[in-house]
């Protein structure tokens, strides 16, 4: 089974993302919150370790697939026959550009021309640091595993607009298949079957449509609408119980347990220290309110000495 991976890679610093930004808001079509609150920016240096991470622990994968809107990195080697660029305009419909929207983009993915049946979706700020293989993403029916965190509350407050996305998809679900998914899911690596979200986006083309073209909103809908769907129609399989119960305590046990168990990690970059579990196969740096410049260079030193190796796609 041919697996791909896909990521992104934005620099919010870069001079053409920039100026583009500086039109809009002159032109008061857009302000610095708005661009503020469609992002949540990491250093865009964390995609060298997370594709070292890659090479390093996950041989399997076929092609990577790097989805971008600003210049790329000098340290990148575009003569790297497994790593392909692909610009938003290759796979998003011009009529929908510029977007700074990534709701709008992810919900385009399958429009990658030699994008393989089954991939992995691979955010900017999740690293593997253990040996994998395609059965850790698939099972035996090549249904894709969801590995799960906790339960989306309905009242859950939105500090970011990806959080609003997702909870229009919960609420998506609800409306036109009669079931509300009630796990969010955790950090990581993300395994998708491809004819999974062609289908899922026929049934919800109009809620993909109400869609800000430009910048995240409430009415956004994440990617998440894919794994819901499969779930619903048992095209994939949950990695964990559900976490919700009607006891607190067991609930606490529970997640107690899972922490020795689980196979992926979060770490917030604002800890004062970064420690990994023996267990985990994947890690994801989270930045939260809390987070300054001086916990991303912590972050950065603390990536190099994990991954310190050059791999082939570098210069």
């Amino acid at each position: 089974m041919d697996i791909d991976l896909v990521c992104f890679y934005e620099d919010h610093e870069d001079q053409t993302y920039q100026n583009l930004k500086t039109v809009l808001i002159e032109k008061n079509l857009s302000t610095e919150e708005l661009f503020k609150s469609s992002h949540v920016f990491l250093n865009p240096d964390f995609l060298k370790y997370v594709l070292r991470s890659v090479e390093q622990h996950a041989k399997f994968i076929r092609n990577i697939y790097i989805i971008t809107n600003s210049s790329l990195p000098k340290w990148l080697n575009f003569g790297y026959s497994k790593i392909q660029i692909l610009s938003y305009k290759s796979i998003v419909p011009s009529n929908l550009l510029p977007t700074y929207n990534y709701s709008i983009v992810e919900q385009h993915i399958v429009n990658i021309p030699t994008l393989s049946e089954h991939f992995l979706y691979m955010p900017e700020n999740v690293f593997f640091i253990k040996d994998v293989d395609q059965n850790f993403f698939f099972d035996n029916h090549y249904r894709p595993y969801i590995r799960f965190k906790d339960v989306f509350c309905r009242d859950r407050k939105v500090k970011y607009k990806k959080y609003a996305a997702i909870r229009n998809s919960i609420d998506i679900c609800e409306r036109y298949f009669d079931v509300r998914p009630r796990f969010f899911k955790h950090c990581n690596i993300e395994a998708f079957y491809r004819k999974d979200i062609v289908d899922c986006l026929g049934y919800i083309s109009d809620e993909i449509n109400k869609m800000s073209t430009r910048f995240a909103s409430d009415d956004d809908v994440s990617r998440y609408i894919w794994t819901y769907y499969s779930y619903i129609k048992k095209r994939s399989v949950l990695k964990y119980p559900n976490l919700y119960m009607s006891s607190s305590f067991t609930k606490i046990f529970t997640n107690i347990l899972l922490n020795f168990i689980r196979d992926s990690q979060e770490i917030k970059l604002s800890q004062k220290k970064y420690k990994l579990s023996k267990n985990a196969k994947m890690f994801s740096f989270n930045k939260n309110s809390k987070a300054t410049e001086k916990d991303e260079e912590r972050a950065m030193a603390f990536l190099e000495k994990l991954f310190p190796k050059k791999a082939e796609f570098e210069f």
